[in-house]
């Protein structure tokens, strides 16, 4: 059974972690809701996120705050 949501709030995933999110993101259908709030992601991680959205038709909730 798949999980519509993944909790990834403060794992201290980073820029390289942010990488590794876009990759499965950008071929993910099923996931709906997305956590990744105190994450560290800096600048970088959060255009990859984000640049993973522009494939991804499922998601429909994505935290970043204090991704920064």
């Amino acid at each position: 059974h798949r999980a519509a949501a993944a909790d990834l709030e403060a794992y201290g995933l980073g820029p390289a972690g942010a990488a590794c999110i876009q990759a499965s993101l950008a071929v993910n259908s099923y996931l709906r809701c997305c956590d990744l709030r105190d994450n560290r992601l800096g600048p970088e991680g959060c255009v990859s996120v984000c640049e993973a959205l522009l494939s991804n038709r499922s998601l429909t909730a994505l935290s970043l705050e204090l991704g920064l």
